[in-house]
């Protein structure tokens, strides 16, 4: 029985290990905290608590604790306390207490639970940071009834000065408890802050027990249609090799359907019809090689016969070219012309005027030189 109780009690004083480099899991204050009720728990002596202070530092805080003896620190666990938190413990001032409780607000995927600590904490710095001289109960006057009590005045100074500061005390907790009661109310959700203060409660505790219910109330509960779902919910795999099926199922049949499309795109070349998704129709298509409608510059006659390369709306070659084309002689040519409705393409040919003293066909009678034929022009 008794190994029993001593195994237990070895689990229960066992100190956490701090190591100061910013990672420990616990604050400086919870650190303390645990050091202190193992140290009641297992009755300690002073100089027991500082061996065991003593194993379970790591790292940085082992390197800070060598030399607390050359900085006069007494190897005491009362002297100890205070440097650990001179050296670790953040800075608790004004300005922090103020942006302390201008956060005070629950952020939309922030735990009541979460919520209630932070707001606990940050009264718990505005209370701490009250001077020492304002919470002195000098200058309280107690009435009549209590002075003039048979005995009142044979008690010990000491007596009557801790019983008014316990009073004292005790005004400032009820203070500070409201302003974090107002403080945790204002800054909840607006779905739970609504419901809270249509019936206000009267302390803390109250307020964090009737916003963890609303809390609870408003969570949306998990519905299950079938008992295959509750199944599927509780660990079984076969949803997520369903789900794995279908997925793959419509990864095939998309590919499928590219492999469609890709079939009915041209052979030759498909890079160069410009804007093909503004229109289908080769009606209202210009060509940019010609300036004529009704066919794209990659199945431009002009194109292909003067071995143009295909141009982006900018008149830059593309970088992708379809293949080289050729056309029969003459092939295409009177399409061109005939199709610009009398007047010559830009690029047709021109007819050069006949020479000097000519007409358009034969040569003056008194000049008796024949007649200008006119160039034949070659469409190869």
């Amino acid at each position: 029985m008794a190994d029993a109780q001593n195994i237990l009690r070895d689990a229960i004083t066992r100190i956490p290990v701090w190591t100061g480099d910013g990672k420990d899991t616990f604050t400086p204050v919870q650190w303390l905290a645990r050091v202190e009720k193992a140290r009641t728990t297992a009755a300690w002596t002073d100089a027991q608590t500082m061996s065991f202070v003593y194993v379970s530092l790591r790292g940085e805080a082992l390197l800070w604790f060598d030399v607390l003896k050359r900085s006069g620190i007494q190897d005491t666990f009362e002297a100890f306390q205070t440097a650990f938190l001179t050296s670790y413990a953040p800075a608790r001032t004004a300005r922090t207490a103020t942006v302390n409780l201008h956060e005070i607000k629950q952020a939309a995927s922030e735990s009541i639970v979460t919520f209630y600590s932070r707001v606990i904490s940050a009264v718990n710095d505005l209370e701490q940071l009250i001077p020492a001289d304002t919470r002195a109960p000098e200058g309280a006057v107690l009435p009549d009834e209590i002075t003039g009590l048979a005995g009142f005045n044979a008690l010990p100074v000491a007596i009557r000065q801790n019983a008014a500061q316990n009073l004292v005390n005790l005004g400032i907790t009820i203070a500070i408890n409201h302003i974090g009661l107002q403080l945790f109310v204002a800054g909840l959700r607006p779905s739970i802050r609504d419901e809270m203060m249509k019936n206000m409660p009267d302390s803390l505790w109250t307020a964090f027990q009737t916003a963890l219910n609303l809390e609870k109330i408003h969570a949306t509960p998990k519905t299950f249609s079938t008992v295959n779902e509750i199944a599927e919910e509780e660990g079984s795999s076969e949803q997520l090799d369903g789900e794995i099926d279908a997925i793959q199922a419509q990864l095939g049949r998309l590919q499928a359907k590219k492999s469609q499309y890709n079939n009915k795109r041209p052979q030759n070349y498909t890079g160069a019809r410009q804007n093909p998704a503004k229109s289908n129709s080769k009606d209202t298509v210009i060509c940019r090689i010609c300036n004529k409608k009704g066919h794209f510059q990659q199945e431009c006659f002009t194109r292909i016969r003067r071995n143009l390369p295909c141009i982006d709306k900018n008149g830059a070659p593309l970088r992708t070219q379809p293949p080289k084309q050729t056309l029969p002689p003459y092939q295409g040519r009177v399409n061109e012309i005939s199709s610009h409705e009398g007047a010559p393409p830009p690029h047709a040919y021109q007819q050069p005027p006949p020479p000097q003293g000519y007409t358009n066909g034969f040569a003056p009678p008194q000049q008796g030189q024949g007649y200008w034929t006119p160039m034949i022009p070659n469409f190869q």
